[in-house]
């Protein structure tokens, strides 16, 4: 019980603060709802001492059934979830408001208490994701990473658009669930198990059949949707152009670090399995992950290239970066590389993109055209006339999604192709690096008419700026970790490397 405990301490805080949020949001005086978010970002910081406490005391827990563990990768993704999720509260502050009976008129605006708790709980389903050693709990944890963000979606705006945005994204979601459960009992039935652990003895000490392709194959369709991967990712721009500016952040990083996490947990199991195996399985994975990858970052720039959106155009590019998020995962399954540096590549990106991404959004969220936020292009104009220090940080998250030098984003596909390069078992490795290289300048025609926008359109600034202290502390916080990163990844490679070894 003790080691159970310590492994969920973090998971039950969230939990409980965003159980305590939403009752304090039942309250009618205003006062209370002006200090949820502050709330909110204690609960945050309060898991994250937790998690650090650990640090010194354990270096690998196990509940006494082995459903949940927790290890040196497990707790340094809790470092990297608690503290983006902080930045991401920083990003929402101010957005959700009191409006029932709200003196200030704000009618727009979502309820604290409802709002704050749904991100707690999708973060605590996060947080969950990290520590499970079962099929059961890995799929109920992707359920409460997910169902919060249906939620999130719907209320995150007044506006009809984020109601059919929430419809969408549920039940397309509801699919995604389906393939996934339909999945991992497959796998259940054919290991005799849901541990994750017995499943990979079984795989490797025992001919394993082509059946096994199957549960594979529905888990992968499945996870596509949480990640935003071909096939499955025609919901995306629909969703993050129908939820606020903060709530897209959200999405874009907290269901696809869950996705991401819980496909290397699946394909863990197969690891064993050799290239050209009993059924092939592996190199059938290799080739459908290859395929995802190459086709995912093709079509996300290709139809980011088509939006004038701006919130369109950040949806689609995170589309193509999952594909190169997905390069990582085909690193991960070749086992010539260190398992640290495959899986470092992949966090480092992760987190990368959720800086730059938190940013971008926040600089939208904060600039109102028609008492909404910034949608289209002509938004943007003149911005950097009227406030130069928003356009720089915005600048830089924009070049950090385009890849540019001295920015996060280039290091993370840097390491990423580099690994790519020195794979010995990828097939075609080198055609999917130039599909990667030839993309990157498609994705900065579309970022760059962002920066032209702010900088070179003549137009003058006509929309409104809402300076609010939480997203505009966001975006500097944002901006600075992505330039500190850029110059020195080893600042987060180093101990992620060291992380993913233990």
């Amino acid at each position: 019980m003790s080691d159970l405990l310590h492994i969920t301490l973090p998971i039950i805080t969230l939990l409980a603060g965003g159980l305590i949020i939403l009752m304090l949001g039942l309250s009618r005086s205003s006062e209370i709802h002006q200090y949820l978010p502050g709330l909110t970002l204690l609960t945050i910081l309060y898991a994250l001492a937790i998690s650090f406490h650990y640090q010194g005391n354990i270096s690998f827990l196990c509940a006494d059934d082995s459903s949940l563990r927790i290890n040196g990768l497990s707790l340094f993704a809790g470092y990297l979830t608690l503290a983006l999720g902080g930045i991401l509260v920083l990003a929402t502050w101010g957005h959700a408001g009191w409006h029932v009976g709200d003196p200030s008129g704000r009618d727009d605006c979502p309820p604290t208490g409802e709002f704050y708790a749904m991100m707690l709980f999708s973060l605590g389903g996060l947080l969950l994701v990290f520590v499970t050693n079962n099929l059961i709990i890995l799929f109920l944890a992707l359920e409460l990473v997910s169902i919060p963000t249906y939620i999130l979606v719907a209320l995150s705006r007044s506006h009809p658009h984020a109601a059919e945005a929430g419809l969408k994204y549920f039940f397309l979601g509801a699919l995604s669930a389906a393939l996934i459960a339909f999945g991992l009992s497959y796998l259940y039935g054919l290991a005799g198990s849901a541990n994750f652990a017995e499943i990979r003895n079984i795989l490797t000490t025992s001919t394993v059949d082509n059946i096994y392709l199957i549960p594979l194959v529905l888990v992968i369709v499945g996870l596509c949707f949480k990640i935003g991967a071909v096939p499955m990712h025609f919901y995306i721009a629909d969703v993050y152009q129908g939820a606020a500016a903060p709530v897209s952040a959200f999405l874009a990083f907290v269901p696809k670090f869950a996705g991401f996490y819980a496909l290397v947990l699946i394909l863990s199991c197969f690891e064993s399995l050799t290239w050209f195996a009993t059924g092939r399985i592996t190199e059938l994975t290799v080739w459908i992950l290859w395929i995802i990858a190459a086709a995912t970052i093709t079509v996300g720039n290709v139809l980011a290239l088509r939006q004038r959106n701006v919130k369109r155009i950040l949806a689609y590019s995170a589309v193509a970066h999952t594909g190169y998020i997905m390069l990582a995962v085909l690193a991960f399954l070749d086992s010539q590389l260190p398992c640290g540096s495959a899986l470092g590549s992949l966090f480092f990106y992760i987190c990368a993109y959720a800086l730059a991404t938190i940013g971008a959004f926040s600089a939208l969220s904060l600039i109102q055209s028609n008492h909404e936020e910034a949608q289209e292009l002509s938004d943007l104009s003149g911005l950097a006339r009227r406030h130069p220090v928003l356009a720089a940080a915005l600048a830089v998250c924009i070049f950090s999604l385009v890849g540019m030098p001295l920015t996060a984003g280039f290091s993370g596909k840097l390491i990423i192709l580099a690994n790519l390069v020195k794979s010995s078992t990828v097939p075609y490795n080198i055609t999917l690096v130039v599909i990667a290289v030839l993309n990157i300048p498609v994705a900065a025609a579309y970022y760059l008419r962002i920066i032209a926008a702010a900088y070179i359109d003549p137009g003058a600034f006509t929309s409104q700026l809402c300076p609010r202290r939480g997203p505009l502390l966001a975006i500097a916080v944002a901006a600075l970790l992505t330039i500190l990163l850029g110059l020195a990844p080893k600042l987060l490679l180093s101990p992620l490397y060291i992380a993913a070894q233990n």
